[in-house]
């Protein structure tokens, strides 16, 4: 299965985290409206949310490292950090592209 082995032991160890931090798991091939929402595509994928929030997890795919960045997000003055990537517009594109010495640039699709 495509599921963390770790992923229960993650779950005791927030549990016993005081405020006790909740875990929780859904199956997104049953789910895939959800799994949609949050663009999740390959599994397993980790999401942290705050108030609703979706925070990227990046990180390595251990106990230790997954209850360090829950612990990290849950505290009350986290604050994302900035986007590195400025989206640009057909309205900016040409003052910010023409400003910078030289620039990287993702031409996407959003399907």
């Amino acid at each position: 299965s495509s599921d963390l082995p770790e992923y229960e032991k993650i779950a005791q160890t927030l549990k016993e985290n005081d405020p006790p931090i909740p875990v929780a798991k859904i199956d997104a091939t049953v789910a895939s409206v959800v799994a949609s929402r949050f663009d999740v595509s390959g599994y397993p994928t980790i999401k942290i949310l705050k108030k609703g929030q979706p925070v990227d997890y990046d990180g390595a795919r251990t106990e230790e490292a997954i209850v360090a960045k829950v612990k990290e997000v849950s505290q009350p003055d986290w604050t994302p950090p900035p986007e590195a990537t400025l989206v640009l517009t057909k309205d900016n594109f040409d003052e910010v592209v023409n400003d910078a010495d030289i620039i990287l640039v993702e031409f996407y699709a959003p399907w």
